[in-house]
């Protein structure tokens, strides 16, 4: 709820809908817009989904997809439940918690260049984002809005790749990635930016890759490790760009769960990004260019805090050129640990990056908690996994209490 004594602001939400999801779950979107000369954060809303009658199925919580609000901005928000969509169903929504902030987003402007249906089904947008401005900024947060021929929602699409940081009247390109919605007429991308003050100092390199190979399967992925080389913990991540006769093909993201500690050098592996453009039928790699400009902003001194966790293999299984490792992790700290992980990294015997993969097992583990994990790891064809190098290892945040 509210602090007593913070002045109630024009907070509307309108739009609210109820639109298909994935199979056997229903979709509420809708919009929130702040209508006060004050800016606001930490957003959380309640919505409900109700059936004909009024009888309420389920309640959510959830947050808009843009975390601050300014004067005038507008944010979509979506929740999910577990309920086959049928129809005559409704859904309402209320704002249950804000904050009073201090303004800091500035407007971009955003455009869908092109949009392709993936063979699973599922749609991936190609946008740009231009900085009008005079000052470089660095993209928080953005989220693509499927709307039909009224203008309704029918679906928020997620960023799946772009810039961390716009120069002054620069433009970069951008992917957003989600589910199909057959009755989508148009798109409208809305981004939280703010301007970079103070100094910053490029701390993050790529140590190897970016490279690019094959399964036995014929997947396509990406390897590389990416390399902190200052003196605090800082997080990391590059846009790796694909390109074919200087034409953009795709955009793909490297990211991690954690931020890198000072002369940390961590392998990653990301599978080939949505392309937007047809290859050649038959395509030697050394034809693509693959490019990414790695970029870092400091840890605070909670998201440095990392506690190594206890690990054990229970198996490791092969297909093909692919590599299943289970097992579990435990907390052996006196403290709980949020986002425990897994990290595994595969290397030839020459000390190449064969394969990585991460995954956060739990939002939260308690002291002596354990939770079980599986990690898929691609591998290049001709890789004989059996006589390749496996590093794994778990960490955690530590919180107090």
């Amino acid at each position: 709820m509210r602090a007593t004594g913070t002045p109630a602001l024009a907070i509307e939400i309108s739009s609210v809908v109820v639109a298909a999801g994935s199979p056997g779950q229903t979709t509420v979107l809708g919009l929130i817009s702040n209508r006060s000369g004050q800016a606001v954060d930490n957003l959380r809303l309640s919505v409900s989904l109700l059936d004909r009658s009024g009888r309420r199925l389920g309640q959510r919580e959830t947050s808009p997809a843009l975390t601050q609000l300014d004067a005038a901005d507008v944010s979509p928000f979506a929740a999910t439940f577990p309920v086959t969509p049928e129809s005559g169903m409704r859904a309402s929504a209320e704002l249950m918690q804000y904050r009073t902030a201090k303004s800091a987003n500035t407007p971009l402007q955003a455009e869908i260049v092109q949009m392709e249906q993936l063979p699973d089904g599922s749609t991936a947008l190609l946008g740009r984002l231009t900085n009008p401005g005079g000052s470089t900024v660095r993209v928080r947060e953005l989220a693509v809005l499927a709307l039909d021929a009224q203008g309704l929602p029918t679906g928020l699409l997620p960023w799946s790749a772009g810039p961390i940081r716009i120069g002054p009247r620069g433009s970069q390109p951008f992917v957003a990635l989600g589910p199909a919605h057959d009755t989508a007429k148009a798109h409208i991308a809305y981004a939280r930016a703010e301007i970079e003050t103070g100094e910053r100092r490029m701390d993050m390199r790529f140590a190897a890759g970016p490279d690019l190979h094959t399964t036995s399967q014929g997947e396509w992925f990406i390897t590389g490790a990416l390399e902190n080389l200052g003196s605090r913990s800082a997080w990391g991540q590059a846009a790796l760009r694909l390109e074919l006769d200087q034409q953009l093909l795709g955009l793909a993201q490297v990211r991690f769960p954690f931020p890198l500690t000072p002369g940390e050098t961590r392998p990653f592996s990301v599978r080939m990004p949505p392309l937007f453009g047809p290859l050649p039928a038959s395509l030697d790699p050394a034809e693509l260019g693959l490019s990414g400009k790695p970029e870092s902003w400091p840890a605070s001194s909670g998201e440095a805090a990392l506690v190594l966790l206890d690990i054990q293999v229970e198996s490791f299984e092969f297909t093909g050129s692919r590599a299943f490792i289970r097992g579990r992790v435990a907390n052996p700290t006196a403290n709980a640990v949020a986002n425990p992980a897994v990290f595994a990294a595969v290397r030839s015997t020459e000390g190449n990056i064969l394969g990585a993969s991460s995954q956060v097992v739990a939002p939260r583990l308690a002291p002596s908690g354990e939770q079980a994990f599986t990690l898929s790891i691609d591998l290049p064809a001709q890789t004989t996994p059996a006589m390749a190098e496996y590093d794994l290892r778990a960490l955690g945040v530590e919180v107090d209490g």
